[in-house]
């Protein structure tokens, strides 16, 4: 299973599998697909501020539809709990998301080079 940081939401939503590795490409195409609830905040405040044209409603729809993608249903509880144990960010958006991959056992898809330093399921 593998869920998606925001910025690879978005480029999957627009169909942009050169922005991906080859394995995550690859990953995104064949795995279980989770996406957190953060995510759709932080594509919320993004649409908001003008970085993104879809808001999360049609991003969310795009990646169901053409990847499968599926919210978390993790319950918030424990997400939180994960939430308490990352500490290398003060971002409290990559922070819950990274929360909610641990907590829901997969991996997470991302291009941050900081997640991908520091958080041990992060994988790009």
């Amino acid at each position: 299973m593998i869920y998606l940081d925001t910025h690879c939401a978005i480029w999957a939503a627009n169909y942009t599998p050169e922005f991906f590795t080859v394995q995550g490409w690859e990953r995104l195409c064949r795995e279980e697909v989770r996406l957190s609830p953060m995510v759709l905040a932080e594509l919320s405040l993004l649409e908001e501020i003008g970085r993104i044209a879809l808001g999360p409603r049609e991003i969310l729809t795009d990646l169901t539809t053409h990847y499968g993608v599926r919210l978390c249903e993790r319950p918030f509880e424990e997400v939180v709990l994960a939430f308490a144990w990352l500490k290398y960010t003060r971002d409290p958006f990559d922070r819950m998301i990274c929360a909610q991959a641990l907590a829901g056992g997969g991996d997470l898809l991302t291009k941050d080079a900081t997640l991908l330093k520091y958080f041990p399921r992060a994988v790009w």
